[in-house]
């Protein structure tokens, strides 16, 4: 189970969370890492391009 827990929202430009595996209560599953997520919309060429970064905040499961 994973569980996603919003950290920033910009409208229309971003959306910031952290990502982290959990058990059935939502804890953060011991061992594993917890990953930021940025995710960016820009317009191109008459669209929206989504542009995703991601990177360890923690890395005690690795």
């Amino acid at each position: 189970m994973g569980e996603a827990v919003y950290q920033e929202i910009t409208v229309p430009v971003k959306i910031v969370l952290t990502d982290m595996f959990a058990d059935e209560e939502g804890n953060a599953a011991d061992g594993m890492p917890v990953i930021l997520v940025t995710l960016t919309f820009v317009e191109h060429e008459g669209k929206t391009k989504l542009i995703m970064g991601s990177g360890f905040v923690s890395v005690e499961g690795l």
